[in-house]
């Protein structure tokens, strides 16, 4: 079973969870699905297990970017940050 197939739903470090919808694709750093959260739309990114060398640190860097807010309307830019899964974990911007 692939990786994408496995992925359904994710909860959120927010305490919500996104309703994973469709399988967009699939990169070097992990998979691109869109999600479903609260009834809006938004893109998935969840990294693959290797592609990060500091899970903790990335982590919390993202959780940092998410907290600090985009710099401009023109960045897609974290909004959201997943649990960690099975040993990875991702985010969720605007789709």
């Amino acid at each position: 079973m692939t990786q994408r197939q496995r992925l359904s739903s994710v909860p959120l470090t927010n305490g919500k969870t996104a309703v994973v919808r469709e399988f967009l694709g699939e990169g070097g750093q992990g998979y691109v699905y869109v999600a479903e959260v609260d009834g809006h739309p938004y893109a998935l990114k969840w990294y693959k297990h290797a592609a990060v060398r500091d899970p903790q640190a990335f982590r919390k860097n993202l959780q940092q970017n998410i907290n600090s807010g985009a710099p401009g309307p023109q960045f897609l830019w974290p909004q959201m940050l997943t649990e960690e899964v099975a040993g990875s974990f991702g985010y969720l911007m605007a789709l």
